[in-house]
Parts: structure tokens; C-alpha cells; sequence
């Protein structure tokens, strides 16, 4: 079932923004994307060196790419299963892994080419061995849970806020010490081989933040209350809040009749400093805002393997729970398949829309997913704001964003430069496409295509016109 899930609807949806880069990275050279990486992208490079290999067998299309995360989050269920038999009994497994069967936000990223999905299935993994080492900490046990914790660091560097205290837990209890010491060395190396990347990584004008966050679109306080929603069930849902409401407080229940067992005690503990680390560096510093409910799946394992043990308790009041959860992501899940208001922006389906290029042209994408959109358009390139050029045709692909409206509606917007018409004017759902042409080639200068079609029209209505990105085709 969850590999149903998972693969069924892979290649249904267009590359989303961050995806972009993604595929962007996979259709270098190899060389040619370890140099880039440090420059483009904010995370750690084990992904995308599998990624790169992965689509050289199978593709760089929307299938080709996802189908490693689709792999990797299919193999988290029987991960989670194996952790909360450890962890509580058979029983408790099975709840896990139907919980985590179903759970919207593990099947949407393992529907992205993305490093989510491979840092939750590491994550679940490595509390399995973290585990063992618990109960009987043997050399096998150690080096696997010190392998594994590796990965998730070379995956994520937000798996350093479930592996540091995983590690700290083995020094202090696991005897031999000098066992769990050395079990601690593949991570630490790995931290210490990281840190030039991440520092490189850094935004030059505000910090990872300015890479990861939309601070004025996005404030810290609303991206907080974000977080339980979204790691329940997902992103953009139909009676979001009042479902999420019903899920948390089920499952805070499964949390509260599992806290009498000790080992639920050690998996909240590494789950609380999994997630309060990076929200107090938050508050703390506006440049270590690093809060997206993403970068949360590592320590969000733990809590639903607790809550799986509690779940399994009860036979009657607990089965009804599961079902009622299950259920819940599934018509989650089936809501994001149905409908494109659920789904990533539908840049394909735009790009087909307004059709191969058959005339020098300039391509306005509104919103953030220019770069996605340069997938969709064969020949095209980013342009140079400051530049110009001569042009026959200047279109404009007007995609929802958050906060916008989901179908901007154009009916106003006039010719961005003198000389050019509108032509043609296709509104879909999710998109809206017009296409202006010239009777012959003029010299447009780039820059002054933006405020023609943003005059008169609010940010709210076309989506932070100064966001919007430009291609040359």
C-alpha cells in the first residue's frame, strides 16, 4: 500500500521550485555538480550524488528523478515498523507502519526529488539501531547506528539535532563507553567534513535563512504554528485545521499512555531537542532561522513511533484511533491527487499551454518557480535584467503563491511595451497564460517588461511581481 501511494501519482505533477534545482544539479557533469553545489543548493551532498547516479540509469524526468525518493519512502514503513517493535512490541510496529503508510506529508516527499525523503528513512533506521544499543550494545549494533548517523548527516544537516543527542544518550548509558565513543567517531568526522560546505553554503546577504525562508512572507511565529499542521497533514488540505485538531489530539493521547515506559521517555527526549534547538536558535537570532516543517521529518520519527507504542495499548480505543488517523491521510492524500489546488505549482502544464517557441520570445514567470519553468521550455535560458534584446513575442506564465489568489485573474493587464498585443489570453486553474506580439522585431530592454505588466495589479493579485523571473527563448 504505500508503495501504491507513493508511485502510483510520481510523475503527475511538475517539478516544483525546489526541485528545479534538483534536476538542474542531476543533468551536469559530475564534476560539474559538486562544483555547483556549494553555490546553488543548502544541504549536504549525499543526495544528490545519488541522485546524479540515479539519473543516469533511469532519467531526469519528473518518474526518473522521484522514483528514489518514492523508494527510499516506501522503505521507511518497514524502518518505522522494525523501531517500534524495538521500541514497544509487534504490535506497536504495525501501527507505526500503517501510520506511516498513510501520513500525507511522508508521501508527498517521497513524491519529490528532494532529500526528505531519504533523511526520514535514515532517521528511522538510526533510531533502530540506537535502539539495539540500548538494549544490548553490541560492536555490530554500534558501527550501524555510528554508519547510519553518518548518512543522515551527510543527507541533512538537520539530522545533527537527532543524531547528537542519539550519541550523547549512548556515551552516557551504553557499556562499554569506550564502544559507544568510538560508535560516535563516523558522525563527528562527518560534522567536522561538513562544516567548510555548510559555511560556503551560507547566503551572502542574510545567512541560510535567505536561501530556506521567506521571512516577510513568511513570519517565524506563523511558521511555528505551521509546523504541527503540516507534519500531520500536510501542506494546502481541505478542512485543514479541524482535522489536524482531531489527529494531534488522538495522537497526544497515544503520546500521553506511552510516557509510563521508559524507552518512550529517551525517544520524546532526542524528539524535544530535535526540535527545540533549532526553534530557540530561531527566537534567539533572526540569522539562524532555519524553521520549515521539512527540515523536522528526523525528529518527527521518534514521536510517531511513541505515539504507535501508545496506539497499541489500548486494543479497542486504539484500533479505532488508527483507522480514524489512517483514514484521515488517506482522503489527505487522495485530495492532493484529485485536485491541482493541493499540488505543486502546474508549471508543465503552463509551459504546454503556451507551446514551443516559434519567434525569438521573453518568458515572465510570476511567483518562484522561473527556474522550474526553464525545464518545460526547450532552448530557454535565464535572462539578464539589465540587458535587452529584440523580440517578437513577449508572454507571461502568472502562477499562484502562497497568499495569492489560486487563478490570477488578467483580464486587465494591458501591452507591458509599446508595439506588442495581446493575442492570446488561456486560463486554467492553476495558471494563466497570455502571449503579446510584435508585427516585426523590436529592441525591448528587459527591465522595463516588469512594471508594463505589473502596473496597476497588487502583490497579492500576481504574486511579488519582484520575484517573478525572466527566460529568453
Amino acid at each position: 500500500m504505500a508503495a501504491v501511494l507513493r508511485f502510483a501519482t510520481l510523475g503527475e505533477q511538475s517539478f516544483s521550485a525546489d526541485e528545479s534545482f534538483t534536476v538542474h544539479l542531476a543533468r551536469m557533469s559530475f564534476g560539474g555538480m559538486l562544483h555547483q553545489l556549494p553555490r546553488s543548493e543548502s544541504t549536504p551532498p549525499l543526495h544528490y550524488v545519488l541522485v546524479w547516479l540515479w539519473g543516469q540509469i533511469f532519467g531526469t524526468g519528473e518518474v526518473g528523478l522521484r522514483s528514489l525518493s518514492a523508494i527510499a519512502g516506501t522503505l521507511t514503513v518497514p524502518a518505522v515498523y522494525a523501531t517500534a517493535r524495538e521500541a514497544f512490541s509487534r504490535r506497536a510496529g504495525v501501527v507505526a507502519a500503517a501510520l506511516a503508510t498513510c501520513s500525507p506529508i511522508l508521501v508527498w516527499y517521497s513524491q519529490e526529488a528532494r532529500s526528505y525523503a531519504l533523511l526520514a528513512l535514515l532517521a528511522a533506521v538510526g533510531l533502530y539501531w540506537f535502539l539495539r544499543c540500548l538494549r544490548a550494545p553490541s560492536t555490530r549494533a554500534l558501527a550501524a547506528w555510528g554508519a547510519c548517523a553518518a548518512l543522515a548527516l551527510c543527507t541533512h544537516y538537520f539530522a545533527l539535532f537527532v543524531v547528537g543527542p542519539e550519541g550523547a544518550w549512548l556515551v552516557w548509558r551504553a557499556r562499554p563507553r569506550r564502544s559507544a565513543l568510538l560508535a560516535c567517531v563516523p558522525p563527528l568526522v562527518c560534522i567536522l567534513a561538513l562544516a567548510p560546505l555548510a559555511y560556503a553554503q551560507r547566503h551572502p546577504s542574510g545567512g541560510w535563512s535567505a536561501k530556506w525562508t521567506t521571512p516577510a512572507a513568511s513570519p517565524l511565529l506563523v511558521r511555528l504554528a505551521r509546523i504541527p499542521r503540516e507534519l500531520l497533514l500536510g501542506y494546502k488540505v481541505p478542512a485543514g485545521p479541524v482535522l489536524a485538531v482531531l489527529v494531534g489530539l488522538v495522537l497526544a493521547w497515544a503520546v500521553w499512555r506511552a510516557l509510563r515506559h521508559s524507552t518512550a521517555q529517551v525517544l520524546l527526549s532526542i524528539a524535544f531537542v530535535g526540535f527545540a534547538i533549532p526553534i530557540a536558535a530561531a527566537l534567539v537570532s533572526p540569522g539562524l532561522d532555519l524553521v520549515l516543517s521539512r527540515f523536522f521529518l528526523a525528529a518527527a520519527v521518534p514521536v510517531l513511533v511513541v505515539a504507535a507504542g501508545g496506539l497499541a495499548e489500548s486494543i479497542r480505543v486504539g484500533r479505532l484511533a488508527v483507522v480514524v488517523c489512517c483514514l484521515v491521510g488517506l482522503v489527505m492524500v487522495g485530495a492532493v491527487a484529485a485536485d491541482p489546488a493541493y499540488q505543486r505549482p502546474a508549471i508543465g502544464a503552463a509551459a504546454r499551454a503556451l507551446g514551443p517557441a516559434i519567434r525569438t520570445r521573453f518568458v515572465v514567470v510570476t511567483g518562484e518557480v522561473a527556474l522550474a519553468a526553464q525545464d518545460y521550455l526547450a532552448g530557454s535560458a535565464p535572462a539578464d535584467w539589465t540587458s535587452g534584446g529584440r523580440l517578437q513575442e513577449v508572454d507571461v506564465i502568472a502562477m499562484p503563491v502562497a497568499g495569492a489568489v489560486d487563478a490570477p485573474e488578467l483580464t486587465r493587464l494591458g501591452a507591458p511595451v509599446p508595439g506588442f498585443r495581446l493575442i492570446e489570453r488561456r486560463s486554467a486553474g492553476a495558471y494563466t497564460v497570455l502571449r503579446f506580439t510584435a508585427e516585426r522585431p523590436r529592441w525591448v530592454r528587459f527591465a522595463s517588461l516588469l512594471p508594463g505588466f505589473w502596473r496597476g495589479w497588487t502583490a497579492a493579485e500576481l504574486g511579488r511581481p519582484p520575484q517573478a523571473g525572466g527566460l529568453l527563448q
